[in-house]
Parts: structure tokens; sequence; C-alpha cells
């Protein structure tokens, strides 16, 4: 892997050793000094003041080219949504080293993971895009080919994102501790058996759902806020030992949003729990508490948990696969897909759903 684009900015070098005055940083207007002004303010975690000097203008008054700007731009809006860059890549590089790559990569950015950020994290991809459209084949620019690289880790970020938003507690799925988090004795977290169920339920009913596993659907309520007004039909999923006698006496409850826009229904990603009016809550009864749906404020569409999965792992791939090819890097990435997807690293929500009970 290239080290030279591990920076989140490319190296503005502007101070050396012939002082502050030769490198025109006493005068705060120079580009000298903007550029300073930019890597200080990345570099003390103040990402909302870069984004707010260079989101309208990435070139900061001809300081940066529109590349350099955009790409210190993505680099604000990376951090401000809690990722530390550097530390995802060694995650990714140490995961490879695992039988199972992709739930070790998972554990390992747990405390990272937030689907809060996720919004934070397309703009970054955003400004990717617009230094570099297409990856293949790979741009000739070194800061193009940065863009391609960028985006295609925050890609892989983003699907931990959409798999984290898909279960209740993904620390609980990674390490299902007894009856608690596994009811139905199968060695698969609850958490897990319930979302597959959901996708099954959404793909094509009836669905098909792991022993002890059963659904009810609690019909269709509506998400209200301001203008906001979105229907969600309620999938109530209970899994319990079907074995007799049991080893489990407990029954679990889980629930999931289901979403139809018209072209078919999806699970709804989801961050915590939250009523009807999306006022936090903490104790889901699929009535006054439920899932809260994710919501992308730009188009008001809620976000479909397996599609983020499946754009953002098949991405990096492809990204990784033209730029840094053979890499450490794009190795994991591609043992990530076939452990999600399966060999012929083609992905569909089967492929999520049958990943969620064999993490």
């Amino acid at each position: 892997m290239r080290k030279g684009i591990i920076a989140p900015i490319v190296a503005l070098s502007i101070l050396g050793c012939g002082g502050w005055d030769n490198y025109g940083l006493s005068d705060k207007g120079s580009p000298q000094a903007k550029k300073y002004e930019i890597q200080k303010l990345l570099d003390e975690g103040k990402y909302s003041e870069v984004i707010s000097k260079l989101s309208n203008d990435p070139t900061y008054g001809g300081a940066f080219s529109p590349e350099e700007g955009r790409i210190a731009l993505a680099a604000a809006y990376i951090g401000r949504a809690g990722i530390d860059i550097n530390s995802i890549i060694n995650s990714i590089i140490e995961s490879g080293n695992s039988q199972d790559a992709f739930a070790s990569f998972l554990q390992s950015m747990s405390k990272a993971i937030g689907v809060k950020g996720l919004f934070d994290l397309d703009r970054a991809i955003d400004q990717y895009n617009s230094i570099a459209s297409s990856c293949s084949p790979p741009p000739q620019s070194a800061t193009g080919k940065d863009a391609c690289f960028y985006r295609a880790i925050v890609d892989v970020i983003r699907a931990g994102i959409g798999l984290d938003g898909i279960l209740d507690d993904l620390n609980s799925w990674l390490n299902p501790q007894g009856c608690q988090d596994d009811a139905n004795g199968n060695n698969v977290a609850d958490d897990g058996d319930a979302s597959a169920c959901a996708i099954s339920y959404a793909v094509s009913p009836p669905p098909s759902c792991a022993p002890g596993v059963s659904y009810t659907s609690l019909g269709t309520v509506t998400f209200s806020s301001g203008s906001l007004s979105k229907d969600f039909e309620v999938l109530k999923i209970d899994v319990q030992d079907p074995n007799s006698p049991q080893t489990c006496t407990n029954v679990n409850t889980l629930y999931r949003l289901l979403h139809d826009p018209g072209t078919g229904k999806y699970v709804v990603l989801t961050d915590g729990y939250c009523d009807k009016n999306f006022n936090p809550c903490s104790a889901p009864d699929g009535a006054t508490c439920l899932p809260c749906p994710v919501i992308d404020p730009a188009t008001g569409t809620p976000l479909s948990a397996t599609k983020v999965i499946i754009d953002s792992v098949t991405g990096a791939s492809n990204a990784l696969g033209t730029i840094i090819p053979g890499s450490d890097v794009d190795n994991t990435v591609n043992q990530y897909i076939t452990e999600v997807c399966g060999t012929d690293n083609v992905c569909t929500d089967s492929d999520i759903a049958n990943y969620l009970q064999n993490p």
C-alpha cells in the first residue's frame, strides 16, 4: 500500500527551515498561511470550522487547488463523523489475518461505528466523487488516486455502519452470551436471527426463518416530525428454544421496521429507539417505543440497511482493485466480500441475511 496516501491532506511542507516570514505565514491572508490554518484546524479536531471555511469555496480563496481543498473538506467530514481514518486502515489490514475478517474488523471498530455519522461520510464521498467520478480505469493524477482510495475506505466504514444499523447490539451479535442473547440455542445471536428473518420477509414472504424464530406483522405506523411523515411496517419477532425439553425458557422479542416506497419492501436502517415523533425512548414495545428509522435529510427517504451494506462493500472492492490491486487492503476487502456475499462476489439481500446468521 502506498504510504503517501495515508495523510488526510497532501503534505503542505510550508514551514521548512527558512522561518515564518520566508514562507508567508506572517501574512494571514497569504495562501501559505491559509493552508497552515486549515491543516492546524484539522490537527486540532476542529472539523466543523474547516467545513464552514471550505464548503462554499474548497480553494479557500485560491490557497488550495480545487482538488486539494476537496480532499481537506472530505477529511473534515470524516473527522466530524468520529472516524480516525488511519486507525480504520490499520484495522482493515490487521483483520485480514483472521479467519472471520469482516467480523474482526467490526469488532475492532465497534466503538467508532454509529449511524449518526453516516451522512457526514456521504458528504465526504461526494467530495471524492467530484475529484474522481470513476476509479476504473484509475485516474491519472495522484490526487485522483487518493480520492479513490479514501472513498473505498469510507465505503468499508459505511458497510460496517449498515450492519450496525440492522442490529440492536453489534457486540452481542459478535459475542452472544447464553440464553439472554441466543434463546433458540443455535449459536447465533437472536439479533442476527431476527434481522435475517426480517430481510427474508421483505424480499419474499413467507420468510425463511431460523428454528424457534416466529414473526408477526403489527401493521403500519407513521413517524412524523414537522413536514416529514413516513409509513413503516412493524415486524415483531420472537425467538425461543424450539427443543423439548428446553434449555432456554425465555422468549426474546425484537422489532424491525420495513418501508415500501412502491418498488418493494426493505428493512430500514435504524439508530436506537424512539416514539413516532422521534423522541428517544429505551424500552421497545412495538407501539409507543420502536426502532428509530434513519432518514436521509436531503431526500426524506428511509435508508435501506442492506443497500448501504451491498453498495458500500462492492464499491470499496471495485475501487481498490484498480487503485492498489493486490495490496493488503485490497486483499482484505475482497475477503470481506467473500464472507458477506459468497464466493461469486455478487451481493444480494439474501447474502446479507445468510451472513447475519453466520458471522
